[in-house]
């Protein structure tokens, strides 16, 4: 399954090892890191964040309907 996954794209299996990929932003004065809206966005941003989609999909094919039917819950492709 690693296998494959990289053969998709390299970060693919980052997504599945260390959770999904969600974009951040730090205030330049405080030094908080909070999480960046959906609207400033740059195309590195919405090609990570798909990736997240991507994986749980491939993982979702991977797996019987009843298999399928227990991780429907789950928000995270490191979940599954």
């Amino acid at each position: 399954m690693e296998l494959f996954l990289k053969s998709q794209d390299v970060d693919m299996w980052k997504v599945i090892t260390e959770g999904n990929f969600v974009p951040q932003t730090t205030d330049a004065v405080t030094t908080v890191v909070t999480i960046k809206p959906e609207a400033p966005w740059i195309d590195t941003d919405k090609k990570k964040v798909l990736l997240n989609s991507k994986a749980q999909l491939f993982l979702q094919c991977s797996l019987t309907m009843e298999e399928s039917e227990r991780i429907y819950e789950c928000n995270k492709t490191k979940e599954i």
